[in-house]
């Protein structure tokens, strides 16, 4: 055998190969250190198996030549069957050490976040949400309870933790209560009802965004909790019908994605003080670059393109469109 190729080996495939040939060199050898008492060749097998599991007692007639060579077995086969054991042990300890300090970290990692997204399921329409989430440098962590899932998320380097979404530590442990949103994106809509539900007992506040696969499910993840409910065959259907028939408005929206612009809708109340003021008033456009697209009433009620000379009432919501850093520099102003 080339010497490289013994040099690949692992200590673990070399520890188990020294012991093997221990084991056979110490038979042969008692076999003929045994012919003249007529042993057998089960005879020397076994007295090769009681030195090196040191258990046992060897026969009290052996010859000076047989004795000597139980010594030299001692020595040499204990020895290696020593050092394969712990090779054994160093490869099943290291992998579990090894793992469990890599959980613990993940672990530590996942209670540092604030302000972070999970995302329940990772399947094809998780893995898709997790790598927009990592294009727009969010931070997110998966829960998946599938072996093959969790794996995936792993060589990706996500954050991830392995168990049932639906369960109070579970997302206690990804950190519900200090995340900004939530998604569940698993394949079952009773499994999706079940996550939105617990996940709102947990964080009132939470943004929870829920597939569903039948659109009469919908209704039932609302009341659940959901604030956004994606039906994936219906919201399929619509971005068809939008490339189809509005497709200049198609190839703006995913341009707005695709440039890092971000709609938003802000409450009056939490700019400053806006009593009597008109949206020109505000400034917002010339100091952040942000457009109001619309403003919506208390009755959810749209009012697009308003003018600049529209008085502000307590009551109104904006909606706006523009550079996503530029709503943080503009609530960060009226604070």
């Amino acid at each position: 055998m080339p010497v490289d190729a013994i040099r690949k080996r692992s200590p673990l495939t070399l520890s188990l190969i020294g012991l093997a040939v221990a084991a056979i060199i110490s038979t042969i050898g008692f076999y003929i250190l045994g012919l003249e008492r007529h042993r057998s060749f089960i005879d020397a097998l076994y007295h090769t198996a009681v030195i090196f599991s040191t258990v046992g007692h060897l026969p009290g007639d052996f010859n000076h030549a047989e004795e000597l060579w139980s010594l030299l077995m001692i020595v040499f086969g204990i020895g290696a069957a020593v050092y394969a054991f712990g090779s054994v042990m160093a490869v099943i300890t290291s992998g579990q050490i090894r793992k469990a300090l890599g959980r613990r970290q993940v672990i530590n990692d996942i209670q540092k976040l604030s302000n972070h997204y999970i995302v329940c399921g990772f399947g094809k329409m998780g893995q898709s949400i997790c790598q927009q989430l990592a294009i727009k440098k969010q931070s997110f962590v998966v829960v998946d309870r599938d072996n093959d899932h969790v794996e995936f998320a792993e060589n990706l380097g996500y954050l991830y933790l392995q168990g049932d979404a639906s369960d109070e530590m579970t997302l206690h442990v990804a950190g519900i209560e200090r995340a900004k949103g939530l998604v569940s994106a698993l394949p079952d809509d009773a499994t999706n009802t079940f996550v939105t539900l617990t996940a709102r007992g947990l964080n009132e506040n939470l943004n929870i965004i829920s597939r569903s696969e039948r659109e009469a499910t919908n209704r039932r993840l609302e009341r659940a909790g959901a604030d956004r409910v994606i039906c994936t065959p219906v919201i399929t259907a619509s971005k068809v019908t939008r490339m189809l028939l509005h497709p200049a408005l198609d190839d703006v929206i995913d341009a707005t994605v695709k440039q890092d612009i971000a709609f938003n809708r802000i409450h009056i109340n939490q700019l400053k003080s806006t009593d009597g003021q008109t949206i020109s008033d505000l400034k917002i456009t010339e100091k952040y670059g942000i457009i109001v697209l619309a403003i919506e009433k208390d009755d959810h009620k749209l009012n697009f393109n308003p003018p600049d000379s529209h008085v502000l009432e307590p009551d109104d919501q904006l909606v706006l469109v523009g550079p996503n850093n530029a709503f943080e520099s503009l609530l960060a102003s009226c604070e």
